[in-house]
C-alpha cells in the first residue's frame, strides 16, 4: 500500500480504528453520482457521461474477505459496469483490514493499478477556525483583500449553477472537458445545504473554487481548482481556510482531503495548512470493455 502511514495519535476523532474506514465512507458519500448500487455492501457508482474515477467507482466496505464468494461477486460487478459500457474501478484502501488481499486477488484477474492517493486530516482551530493562515500571510477577505489583489474567497451553503460555471472554468481544458466538469458540479446540487461551495476572485476575475461537504463532524474538501493565470498567488490556501471557517460554523471539528501522491506541491501546500497523512488508497482498473 506504499509508504502512507496511519492516523494514530493525531489527536483526531477518526483516529481511532474505524476512524479511516469512516473517512472513505464519508468521501464515498459526498461523491455524487446518477447511479449507486449496493453488492452484498460494496458501495458501486456509476456516471457513464462523465470520465472521473470517483463517481464510477466500487468501495469496499463491511470488512474484506477474499473466499470462494469473491469472484462471484466480481463477477456480478463486471456484468454491471459491462451493461454501462464501463471498467470496474475498486477502491483498495490502507484503511481496510484484507485490502492487500484483494489487491492481489484483483492483480491476479488482470486489474491494472491506478491512482495511489493519499488521504490528508487536519483538526479545525476551535478558537478561531478563521485564524488559519496561507503560507504568504494571513487569509483576506472583503474589500481590503480585493485592494491588495489578494484572493478574496465566497462560501455559500449549497452549490449552485454560477458555481458549477465557474467550477469549469477554473479546472480548464477544451470544450468538452469543461461541459463534462460542469456537469459534476450541477450534480453537487443533490447535496443540498451539506455542501460548501466556494469561489474566490482576484481583482474581480474569477480565480479558484473548491467545494466541502460536512459529515459527521467532518468536513471533506473537493474540487479544488486554480485558474492558471492565477496559480502561484495563494488562492488554493484562501479556499480552504475559509472552507474551514464556514464548516466550523457548521459543526465540523476536523477535515479530510484526498490529493494523489505524486502531485507534490498540493502536499506541501496541505502540510503547510496543518494536514498529515491518515491513510492511502489506490484503484484496481479492469481492463476496457471490447
Amino acid at each position: 500500500m506504499g509508504d502512507v502511514g496511519t492516523c494514530g495519535g493525531s489527536g483526531l476523532e477518526g483516529s481511532g480504528p474505524l476512524g479511516p474506514r469512516l473517512l472513505d465512507e464519508l468521501a464515498a458519500r459526498a461523491t455524487v453520482s446518477p447511479v449507486d448500487r449496493f453488492f452484498d455492501g460494496w458501495h458501486a457508482k456509476a456516471a457513464p457521461e462523465l470520465p472521473f474515477r470517483r463517481c464510477n467507482s466500487v468501495l469496499p466496505v463491511g470488512g474484506l474477505v477474499v473466499d470462494h464468494t469473491t469472484p462471484d461477486l466480481i463477477g456480478r460487478l463486471e456484468d454491471w459496469y459491462g451493461e454501462l459500457g464501463q471498467r470496474v474501478i475498486v477502491v483498495i484502501s490502507s484503511a481496510e483490514p484484507g485490502a492487500d488481499q484483494l489487491d492481489r486477488f484483483l492483480e491476479a484477474r488482470g486489474y491494472d493499478h491506478e491512482a495511489p492517493v493519499h488521504v490528508m486530516t487536519a483538526t479545525i482551530p476551535s478558537a478561531a477556525p478563521s485564524a488559519v493562515t496561507a503560507r504568504r500571510g494571513e487569509l483576506s477577505t472583503g474589500p481590503q483583500a480585493e485592494a491588495a489583489h489578494l484572493p478574496e474567497v465566497t462560501v455559500t451553503d449549497g452549490i449552485d449553477e454560477a458555481w458549477a460555471r465557474r467550477y469549469a472554468v477554473a479546472h480548464g481544458g477544451d470544450r468538452v472537458a469543461r461541459a463534462r466538469t460542469e456537469a459534476y458540479g450541477r450534480m453537487l446540487v443533490a447535496l443540498g445545504s451539506a455542501a460548501l461551495g466556494a469561489s474566490a476572485t482576484i481583482g474581480g476575475e474569477a480565480a479558484g473554487v473548491g467545494f466541502g461537504v460536512v459529515d459527521s463532524g467532518w468536513v471533506g474538501i473537493f474540487g479544488m481548482g486554480t485558474a492558471r493565470d492565477h496559480r502561484r498567488r495563494g488562492v488554493a490556501s484562501a479556499i480552504v481556510g475559509a472552507i474551514l471557517d464556514r464548516a466550523a460554523r457548521a459543526g465540523a471539528e476536523a477535515a479530510y482531503l484526498q490529493v494523489e501522491t505524486d502531485n507534490h506541491a498540493a502536499i506541501e501546500l496541505y502540510r503547510g495548512l496543518g494536514f498529515t497523512v491518515s491513510h492511502g488508497y489506490h484503484y484496481r482498473v479492469s481492463a476496457p470493455q471490447p
